[in-house]
Formats: structure tokens, sequence, C-alpha cells
């Protein structure tokens, strides 16, 4: 009798444990954080608001003062800063985005470094371009722009091609929110730009 009390006992917990995993795993589903695909075209904010994501085609950079532009080696991908205060130029940039896009015509960013800005030195302008319109969006993230000033000389061409924007009506009705990702491309250690200087191999894909 004992035996079979603590056999009951068992089975009971075991399916509460069981019950519990398919719970929380239901959940995370619903949030689009479960181990299998994420929401196609969306994403949730903590606010519980609907962000809609758009990739972006191909944009790689292939003009500047390079000509072999290569991933900078580690982590290249970051999120455009400062979205938040250049609402004007970025709700230009993004109607413009858009509709280049759909129709096939030429898109991307720049990066210009801006060593006169009053809060940092190493900051790095965030410029978003289409065939209509050349806007400053951001800036590369203070942390990266600490970096690439750190590791390289200071009249060394960058570049980033965009990857996702993350969109969602404003809260004010003018325009949208917006978030955008990217990756840092510098001149691979090939590219003629380095005749004469050291190029800083740790940066550079081993593909190069």
């Amino acid at each position: 009798m004992e035996i079979l009390i603590v056999l009951i006992l068992l089975i009971v917990i075991g399916v509460s444990i069981i019950g519990r995993n398919a719970a929380g795993k239901a959940a995370r589903a619903i949030e689009g954080d479960s181990e299998g695909e994420r929401p196609a075209n969306k994403a949730t904010n903590a606010s519980g608001g609907r962000w809609e994501r758009w990739e972006a085609s191909i944009n790689r950079p292939t003009e500047g003062d390079a000509k072999f532009w290569r991933l900078a080696e580690g982590d290249h991908f970051f999120q455009v800063a400062g979205l938040g205060f250049r609402k004007t130029a970025l709700n230009k940039f993004i109607a413009s985005l858009k509709a280049d896009a759909e129709q096939g015509f030429p898109f991307g960013l720049r990066l210009e470094r801006d060593p006169t800005n009053g809060f940092d030195p190493n900051a790095v302008k965030v410029i978003g371009y289409t065939t209509e319109v050349s806007e400053h969006i951001g800036f590369v993230p203070k942390e990266m722009a600490r970096e690439i000033a750190d590791a390289l000389p200071a009249e060394t061409p960058l570049a980033a091609d965009l990857k996702y924007v993350f969109t969602k009506p404003h809260e004010s009705g003018d325009g949208v929110r917006a978030r955008m990702h990217a990756r840092l491309y510098i001149p691979g250690v090939k590219d003629p730009w380095w005749e004469g200087k050291d190029a800083p191999r740790p940066l550079i894909w081993k593909d190069d």
C-alpha cells in the first residue's frame, strides 16, 4: 500500500512539472521568444506595443574611399543611436527608403566622423541616403565609436550596411518611432587605402 501511495505521488508531481513547462513554452511562443522561429514581421517591445519589422535588401557599401570593404571583426552589428532626437530627418529617410527599395533603387547608410561634436569627440554620424534624400539620422553607439577611435587611425574610412528597420506609429500621431540595425565595415587589408600604413589585422575578417 505504501509503495502504491508513493507511486501516485510521483505521478502527480511529474504531471505538474510537465504542465508548468508546457505553459512556459506557450507563453514564450506568444511573446516571440520561444526556441523555435520568431514572428516573421513583428517584434514586441517592453510596453506591449507592436513593431513592424522590415528587412533591407542588399546594400553593402560600394562607394567611398575604400575599394574592398570588409566587415569589422567581432561584434560588427550595431543599433543606430539617437534616432528619437532626429525625428524629422528619420521620417524623411524611412519614407524614401521603402519607396526606393520597392523599385530597386540604391539606398543605404554612410558613416562620417564628427570630431567637433561637443558631447563626444569620437562621435560617428549615421547618414541615411536614397536617390531622393541624404539625412543625418543618428550616431554609431558611443561604445563602438570609442573602440573605433582606439583601434583605427583617425582618417580610416568607415562604412555600414542597413540590415533591419523596426517601425511603429509615433504616439503623437506624427510619423513613426524606429529602431535600425546595421553592420560596420572598414577597408580590407588588401585595399589600396592601407598602402604605406599598418593595417590592424585583429579588426579584419580572416577571409580577407
